[in-house]
């Protein structure tokens, strides 16, 4: 189950004025509505490693 929902997490970071993370919250993201054009911008992501 863990894994299945894990996929749909993303972490949001508010900062305050001075740059400052404020709050972190996970939250489930509906990648049928895709509001933030996700699955575009994760697309294009270049994995760079040994």
């Amino acid at each position: 189950m863990f894994e299945t929902v894990g996929r749909n997490l993303w972490a949001k970071i508010h900062f305050n004025k001075k740059g400052v993370a404020t709050e972190v919250s996970l939250e489930e993201y509906d990648f049928e509505k895709d509001v933030h054009g996700l699955k575009k911008k994760l697309g294009k992501l270049v994995i760079v490693g040994s």
